[in-house]
């Protein structure tokens, strides 16, 4: 469920219609979206069928980070304070 306005709005419609977004477009509309309170995205490389990163938010609180991209996760624990290994 996520929770906003237009933008997130269309987020919600995107995320039901299982179509690929460009991620500038996510990006851009993440970036206007005031809640995520439940969502996952992945995201995936150019003619790849597995996706290269995938992004959980769980309740509104907290978020998942699915990647074996060592960069993408050096820039989540440069980003937030609490970054813990998986359970």
């Amino acid at each position: 469920m996520i929770v906003g306005d237009e933008a997130a709005d269309r987020l919600e419609a995107l995320s039901h219609s299982q179509s690929l977004v460009p991620g500038t477009v996510l990006v851009e509309l993440v970036n206007q979206t005031g809640q995520v309170i439940w969502g996952e995205f992945r995201a995936y490389l150019r003619d790849e069928t597995e996706p290269w990163m995938i992004v959980r938010a769980i309740d509104s609180s907290w978020c998942e980070i699915e990647t074996q991209d060592e960069q993408v996760l050096e820039l989540v624990r440069q980003s937030f304070t609490d970054v813990r290994p998986p359970a």
